[in-house]
């Protein structure tokens, strides 16, 4: 112990010694294990000190060994990330694996040029460890950005999929990624769609840009305008900029000469603009066009949405009001009638003038829209219902403060 603590207090003198001190890690004793972890940090971790502390860790047990091991090897730095690198790729040993994981998620940003090229390594174990890696390291993997990008359109899904989830991790900083993202949206497996649709999310402005054209593209196959119609309401508010072009979208469907696909996108991108919420607000006069047509999917679907994009807006709520009321009497079609209860339910306290309207078709033959007018009709007397089971409505989220019913006067 003392000759390895000697070794130690030499510092970069006893690099020609390094080798004697990493055989140390293994020795039987735990104080001449400690002794060789400290000294490794004063003389210097190259690959093979690397290895030795990334397998001691592994197989110790002893807390103070783990410890000056650790801090060894957390302080090696950027010096040892090809030791790591080497280690995530070619061990067998899921333990060091796991320890070369940890450091090379500690060295961050540094450690990314060293990652990137294992992104494609043709062993999927290999490349998916490595993708796990640059998850953890977050915004600072955006160096990894082509790689990833070619995984996302190559033919392994899994390993797609897993690009995915890391662009998404890395966010506005992946927007290279944006057009093989689109790519893989068109034409890859079905099983990575909801998460190549999270990554451009995540990426925010500029991949929603790139999606609304695709959307005003009527070049574009029907197929792949839909998929971009179901990602932009993915945004939610933050897709507010994309509205008019889910607003043409919807109103393109209502032509008397609209084939059938176009009505189907209609209806998705009347969907999309309710996920929006007020953000959607400019599309409102498209929504009360489709909603006007008073049957069928852009029917039901925009005036679902109208509630949704009109929630919260009592001063300019009366025109979405009287729209959703006369949809709600209408009983030609009654998916349309329960999507107009619902669109009034979602409208909160400026859908209050409709509690007429709802408590009549409260007692609608129809099931579906006996039960879709009732659930409005307690949403807007309570709230919405939150997890626990309570209404949001009032100040101490029980009722809010409406009107009695009628049967209470």
């Amino acid at each position: 112990r003392r000759a390895v603590e000697g070794l130690g207090a030499l510092g970069a003198a006893a690099v020609p010694a390094r080798q004697g001190v990493v055989e140390k890690l293994h020795d039987e004793s735990a104080s001449v294990r400690t002794a060789a972890a400290a000294a490794l940090g004063a003389i210097g971790v190259d690959e093979a000190g690397a290895w030795g502390l990334m397998e001691l860790l592994d197989r110790e047990l002893d807390g103070e060994v783990r410890l000056r091991a650790s801090e060894t090897l957390w302080a090696a730095g950027a010096a040892a990330a090809p030791a790591f690198v080497d280690a995530l790729r070619s061990s067998d040993d899921p333990g060091v694996r796991t320890e070369a994981s940890r450091a090379l998620v500690r060295l961050g940003a540094k450690a990314v040029p060293h990652l990137s090229p294992l992104v494609g390594n043709p062993r999927p174990r290999v490349a998916a460890e490595t993708m796990a890696v640059l998850r953890r390291i977050g915004v600072d993997a955006a160096g990894a950005t082509p790689e990833l990008a070619a995984v996302v359109v190559g033919p392994d899904a899994y390993l797609a999929r897993e690009a995915a989830d890391t662009i998404a991790t890395i966010g506005p900083r992946a927007r290279a990624s944006t057009g093989q993202l689109l790519q893989a949206l068109e034409s890859g497996p079905a099983t990575i769609q909801e998460r190549v649709g999270a990554a451009l999310v995540a990426i925010g402005p500029d991949a929603l840009a790139a999606l609304g054209r695709i959307l005003a593209d009527r070049l574009t196959r029907f197929e792949m305008r839909t998929r971009v119609a179901r990602t932009i309401g993915r945004f939610g508010e933050a897709g507010g900029a994309a509205a008019p072009a889910l607003a043409e979208t919807t109103r393109a469907g209502l032509a008397e000469e609209a084939s059938i696909d176009q009505r189907d996108l209609a209806a998705e991108a009347a969907r999309a603009l309710g996920e929006l919420g007020p953000a959607g607000a400019a599309a409102v006069p498209a929504l009360l066009e489709a909603a006007g047509a008073g049957r069928g999917r852009i029917a039901s679907a925009a005036a679902l949405a109208l509630g949704r994009v009109g929630a919260g807006d009592a001063a300019n709520a009366k025109p979405i009001v009287d729209a959703l009321v006369k949809l709600l009497g209408d009983d030609r079609d009654s998916h349309v009638q329960a999507s107009a209860a619902e669109g009034i339910g979602a409208l909160g306290p400026a859908g209050l003038p409709a509690l007429p309207a709802l408590e009549r078709a409260a007692r609608s033959p129809t099931g579906r829209v006996a039960s879709a007018a009732t659930e409005a009709i307690e949403r807007l007397r309570h709230g919405p219902v939150d997890e626990g089971g309570e209404g949001e409505g009032g100040p101490d989220g029980g009722e809010s403060e409406l009107p009695p019913r009628p049967e209470d006067r």
